[in-house]
């Protein structure tokens, strides 16, 4: 479900997996940056907090960038269980499918 405007509280997308065992609920962040920038830690330090500012309880969140993340940007998102996945990794994700 993608989320729009102002009430998308910092989120663009809401992915539910349902199956028989589990529903899992995904909060996903997209990041478009230009060719010489990159998405730094202080983006991932508030998603981070999206696993405390929703009514939802997520299992996962990710911030998904059409570029690609600064060095700090992945020590903090691995200290704060946030899943990055930059232009490379999403481009792979997509020619897997």
């Amino acid at each position: 479900e993608a989320t729009s405007g102002s009430t998308d509280r910092g989120v663009d997308v809401v992915a539910i997996k349902e199956d028989a065992f589990e529903t899992r609920r995904h909060l996903i962040q997209v990041k478009r940056h230009g060719e010489n920038t990159r998405v730094g830690s202080e983006d991932i330090q508030r998603y981070a907090g999206l696993y405390a500012r929703r009514d939802e309880v997520p299992d996962a969140v990710f911030v998904v960038t059409s570029n690609r993340f600064t060095k700090e940007a992945k020590a903090v998102a691995k200290n704060r269980d946030v899943r990055l996945v930059d232009c490379d990794k999403f481009y792979q994700m997509l020619t897997e499918t």
